[in-house]
């Protein structure tokens, strides 16, 4: 099982997502290839704040919400890939949308 579909079965298994959901992501992904927690974000299942937060959990990974914070975009951009994955960080871009 790849992290996408252990991230979905958690989600299943908390109840964010309904096992008829789930089913139909399941098709959907069999048709595509598309990971399935990207899936279940475009059919508006879950959001990708609830998808960062069972990454970070399967990951055991402490979630903190950037979107609560004002970080200068130079500043991020000023972190070199090889610091990113050292220090294990992770960006996404739930809050610029």
């Amino acid at each position: 099982m790849n992290k996408s579909s252990s991230i979905s079965q958690l989600l299943l298994s908390e109840g964010h997502v309904s096992r008829q959901q789930f089913n139909r992501a399941l098709e959907i992904q069999k048709q595509t290839g598309e990971r399935l927690s990207d899936i279940l974000v475009e059919l508006g299942y879950v959001t990708q704040r609830t998808v960062a937060k069972y990454i970070a959990k399967a990951n055991n990974l402490q979630y903190i919400d950037v979107c609560l914070y004002h970080i200068n975009p130079n500043a991020l951009n000023s972190i070199s890939g090889a610091s990113a994955k050292r220090f294990t960080l992770t960006s996404l871009k739930i809050c610029l949308l």
